[in-house]
């Protein structure tokens, strides 16, 4: 394997654009048919295959060409860079092939020296349950049921291909709301790609590529280092504490409090309407006049969405957004609807916003409360003053 010839291949595999794809083909040649350069060569088409997409995108499609800085485009500007990068990544693996060393796809997620933002899980032991599961955290929405379904029992990996999904998804409908279909469909096509892929790697090999994504957090996590943060700023200028201790104290606080929920929202009574229609708009409203009901949390995250929905509505009768955006809210109503078993789950910050409108609401009520009793003890004086008035003229008649 240790030949000249062998490396010149290796490194020929950046040079010769495209040409170097006969060599996934080529058999029975020692120099060519070897691991080495076969790795270097799928690297190396890789890399000029995100040449063209880059270059069809920002440059013939003109991407984002609106936005102009110091006379340069946008779209010229992030073609640029991200053609110097992609350059810089094929003189890397040049390097590494001359130093007889492999350079993979997953060497281009190195985020630091320890640890990698995509790795390959090999040979790792599934049953056909696990397998499908892993299958379905690819298919966007459908990961929301996968998501509610398993979320005592995911781990880091599930976790991981589930992000991946939802904001690859996400990123995907914003495109499509800005207007831009063409590229949305683009992004479509190679994410069909990559889940077949996985899913072929996942049945054949049991293989799974993995994104280390864990530093993207979830819902309840963003709600805790918010609510720290608020909290952080208050006692900033009373009682001053470290903001890891407020944070593990609103967190405790959180999880003791779905715990109390729980306790007392499984005594309360079923409905007898199927559960899933409380994330339905405008249906949901009939939900607001059952009492006693144990989904009373997932009841206000419904009627949030009923609100978005005739927002967006009226923002599109004033010709101020287009319908396209009510696609977002498919989010929130498989992710909710794979939730329903949690009795105790609520829309960060909901909650406080409800407590918050219902003071406001409590408040106006006392002040007019207060102000219809001082108006009828002042109508009560009037009348006993023309009272007296009348009897005082009474007694000068008499």
């Amino acid at each position: 394997m240790f030949d000249t010839r062998t490396k010149n291949n290796a490194l020929s595999a950046y040079m010769l654009v495209w040409v170097c794809a006969t060599f996934l083909f080529v058999k029975n040649n020692e120099y060519i048919d070897n691991d080495f350069v076969k790795s270097h060569t799928k690297t190396a088409l890789l890399l000029q295959l995100f040449l063209v997409v880059t270059w069809f995108l920002f440059l013939h499609l003109s991407i984002l060409s609106g936005f102009v800085f110091l006379n340069y485009g946008l779209n010229e500007i992030i073609s640029i860079i991200l053609f110097l990068f992609t350059f810089a990544f094929m003189l890397y693996g040049m390097y590494k092939a001359g130093k007889w060393e492999y350079f993979t796809i997953r060497d281009f997620g190195s985020m630091t020296k320890t640890e990698n933002l995509v790795e390959v899980a090999e040979n790792v032991e599934m049953n056909e349950k696990e397998k499908m599961t892993l299958i379905l955290a690819h298919i966007p929405f459908i990961w929301f049921l996968v998501y509610g379904k398993y979320y005592n029992y995911r781990n880091q990996l599930l976790d991981n291909i589930i992000k991946l999904n939802s904001y690859s998804s996400f990123l995907i409908i914003l495109i499509y709301i800005l207007g831009y279909s063409n590229i949305a469909s683009v992004f479509v096509l190679f994410y069909i790609l990559f889940v077949v892929f996985s899913s072929i790697q996942i049945v054949m090999k049991w293989n799974i590529l993995n994104f280390n994504l864990r530093y993207l957090k979830d819902t309840l996590s963003y709600f805790v280092f918010f609510k720290s943060f608020f909290i952080y700023l208050k006692r900033y200028f009373t009682a001053f504490q470290k903001f890891s201790v407020i944070e593990l104290e609103t967190r405790l606080k959180e999880e003791q409090r779905a715990k109390d929920n729980i306790a007392i929202l499984s005594t309360k009574n079923d409905t007898k309407i199927p559960s899933f229609l409380i994330y339905i708009p405008i249906i949901n409203i009939m939900f607001c006049f059952i009492k006693n009901s144990k989904y009373i949390n997932h009841i206000k995250n419904g009627l949030a969405i009923t609100s978005l929905f005739i927002l967006i509505l009226l923002l599109n009768y004033f010709y101020l957004v287009s319908l396209n955006w009510l696609l977002l809210l498919l989010f929130p109503i498989f992710f909710w609807i794979a939730y329903l078993p949690r009795l105790d789950y609520r829309l960060a910050f909901l909650n406080d916003a409800y407590e918050l409108l219902e003071s406001i609401i409590f408040f106006i009520l006392e002040l007019l409360h207060i102000a219809k009793s001082k108006h009828n003890e002042e109508n009560e004086m009037s009348f006993k003053v023309s009272d007296y008035k009348e009897y005082q003229k009474q007694e000068e008649i008499e």
